[in-house]
């Protein structure tokens, strides 16, 4: 991180921002920062809303340039106020303002409703349609018009509510997430790649909103007699100005350093924000204790292992899932006592040398009866996810493990069997009644057995590799084909924008509460050139409710983490190494090998990677490999009291 500037250079590059920033005026000084910062809010939602009438003009009588320039703006127009907007109603501005060009199912309605796509990546995919081919006027017209009422609707209903300035700073930390992980990415603009110039918009807003407190600050700092909070004026001033200074220089997306853009400002600026909300005694969300977030808003870094909440993934608070019962899921995880022959455990198909995968195309079935109809994904990191199974048919991890217990192909048992086993143990019966002294004399039930183990695998969270120690800031040096990789994989590639950062899976950030699937088109087998459709139906399968036709051949993007070790790839193993997925995606997924895949998500257009640029990819998913502190496997497992043939079972099962 830079050393913090002069006062006088600080006010010199508050200067040059209010000239390089075209409408973006100083505020007054002697109005209220939150009155300030509403205003400019309530302003810009104002104008974008013009910018959507400008762009309808363009659409009926102007050409197809004119037409690209004013969705340009208009995009430009939002992302000014995207970081309140989404703060304000963050599934009315991604379902209807920003969302995703494809079509999705209706929340919370009971039954199987499409909607329709619709909102600005939809129409800035139509906007700039590919090379050659026309602008489609009466969809643009549609789109237009909708969004124009989304807007309008916004402003009636939404508008008016009350902001505070918790609000302001909690909107622009989560926006930091969001400007790095979807902007710089192209997830917003899949059609035009604006993604640098509306990054300087976002920009822009952000500076504007904490300029605003910047008189507060400077008070505390006089009125206690030092210059600490001088600093932090000082370092707002410094890193907002040399981001935009940054993306009006370096404003090729293929070419952006955003590895160099994460180190020197996304994460200077999430720091000196939170410093900023704390210094200034404005409360926070994570003083509230009744309020499980999947953010922990202390975390400093985007790449802090304490950025997200393990405990709201397994709906459990640390008083509840302690030391007591991890160390109990632990060795209920590497014991085959769950499983109806006594010989399968947790372990058997996640084995902690692969990062808790298994290693194999497809999962062993019990009894050696075949095969799985998949392999089974690392659970390291795969805390980080609202639902579980490739499929997503298990809504927490405690459901997950219902699935494999009951499953006549995994541990074909039930949880009063186990039970009944378990309560033969006098050293089973004590660690559960310490885990769980809530739970009385009968402390060994489905509950606790499930629950017991979903904490273990809560607790299998490593984020100290390479790649993040040097994203973090902890180290200045790192192998020049991991940083071109990184910068690759956040760009030219895309791979970005389906595997975020920071975990790099489906876990779609800022606010980090909904896991994505992709139809990806993969293959039965390797051969590229007889190639054939994998039959699994991946989420279509799953839940009845999702029996929708794009969830056809859709799969959960499970993490990149430890990726060097979980080989084979895919969830039918069809890969052996990291260089056939490369070439894979390269190749535009499925349908770029020419196999008729409906509704894939993936684009089908080929990247034209260089061959550096395939083995830079693979330099940096191999430097995401970190284990440390979770691999460790129980010394022995508890003894059944007067079973001499189960007390040879196995610590990690027999298969």
């Amino acid at each position: 991180m830079r050393t913090f500037v002069s006062s006088a250079t600080a006010l010199l590059c508050i200067v040059i921002t209010a000239f390089t920033v075209v409408a973006w005026t100083a505020p007054p000084q002697k109005k209220e920062a939150l009155e300030i910062v509403t205003a400019r809010y309530v302003q810009d939602v104002n104008n974008f809303r013009q910018s959507i009438a400008e762009t309808r003009a363009a659409v009926e009588s102007g050409g197809d340039e004119d037409i690209r320039t004013a969705v340009a703006a208009m995009r430009v127009a939002f992302k000014r106020t995207e970081f309140l907007m989404s703060f304000s109603d963050p599934e009315f501005t991604d379902d209807f303002i920003n969302g995703a060009p494809l079509p999705s199912l209706e929340r919370n309605t009971g039954d199987v409703t499409i909607v329709k796509p619709e909102g600005l990546q939809v129409i800035d995919e139509t906007a700039f349609a590919p090379e050659g081919d026309q602008i489609d006027r009466a969809r643009m017209g549609e789109l237009l018009q909708l969004l124009a009422k989304r807007i309008d609707l916004f402003r009636s209903t939404r508008l008016e509510h009350v902001l505070t300035d918790q609000n302001i700073f909690e909107a622009v930390r989560l926006n930091l997430i969001r400007v790095f992980s979807l902007g710089l990415t192209g997830f917003d603009t899949p059609g035009s790649l604006n993604a640098i110039p509306e990054t300087h918009a976002s920009f822009e807003a952000m500076e504007f909103a904490m300029r605003a407190y910047y008189d507060r600050l400077n008070e505390l700092g006089n009125k206690y007699g030092n210059d600490v909070d001088n600093e932090y004026v000082e370092g707002f001033s410094d890193y907002f100005v040399d981001a935009m200074v940054t993306l009006e220089q370096e404003d090729d997306f293929d070419s952006f350093d955003r590895l160099a853009f994460l180190r020197e400002t996304i994460n200077p600026l999430f720091a000196l924000t939170l410093r900023a909300h704390l210094a200034l005694g404005i409360p926070t969300f994570g003083e509230d204790a009744q309020r499980m977030t999947p953010i922990n808003y202390m975390a400093d870094n985007l790449f802090s292992p304490q950025l997200l909440n393990a405990h709201y993934y397994t709906r459990s608070s640390p008083e509840e899932a302690g030391d007591d019962v991890v160390a109990l899921g632990k060795l209920l995880f590497f014991d085959p006592i769950l499983s109806v022959n006594n010989q399968r455990a947790c372990a058997s198909c996640h084995k902690p040398e692969k990062a808790f995968a298994d290693g194999l195309a497809k999962s062993v079935a019990l009894d050696f009866a075949g095969t799985l109809e998949r392999n089974a994904p690392t659970l390291v990191n795969a805390v980080f996810s609202d639902r579980f199974f490739y499929d997503l048919r298990a809504g927490k991890l405690n459901d997950q493990i219902e699935h494999v217990v009951t499953n006549d192909r995994e541990f074909h048992s039930t949880f009063i069997e186990i039970a009944d086993k378990l309560n033969q143990s006098d050293e089973y019966r004590e660690l559960f009644r310490r885990a769980y002294p809530q739970l009385g004399d009968r402390p060994i039930v489905a509950h606790s057995i499930a629950g017991s183990v979903a904490a273990y695998v809560r607790s299998l969270v490593a984020m100290n590799s390479d790649f993040d120690r040097y994203a973090r800031g902890e180290g200045d040096r790192i192998d020049p084909a991991v940083r071109r990789g990184f910068n690759i994989f956040m760009g030219k590639a895309a791979c970005g924008t389906c595997h975020f950062a920071p975990n790099f899976n489906g876990l779609v950030p800022p606010y980090f509460v909904e896991t994505e699937t992709e139809v990806l088109g993969v293959p039965a087998t390797p051969d590229t050139l007889n190639p054939t459709l994998d039959t699994d139906l991946g989420r279509w399968g799953g839940r009845l409710l999702e029996r929708a036709p794009f969830y056809k051949h859709s799969f959960k993007t499970v993490t990149l983490r430890n990726v060097e070790l979980t080989a084979p790839y895919m969830h039918n193993g069809v890969y052996t190494t990291l260089e056939e997925v490369v070439d894979f995606y390269n190749r535009g997924g499925g349908a770029g090998l020419g196999l008729k895949v409906e509704h894939q998500t993936l684009a089908p257009d080929r990247l034209d990677l260089t061959e550096q640029e395939r083995g830079d990819l693979v330099a940096f998913m191999h430097s995401l490999t970190d284990t440390s502190g979770v691999t460790s496997r129980p010394t022995r497992l508890p003894r059944i009291d007067g079973q001499a043939e189960l007390n040879k079972r196995k610590i990690g099962g027999e298969y």
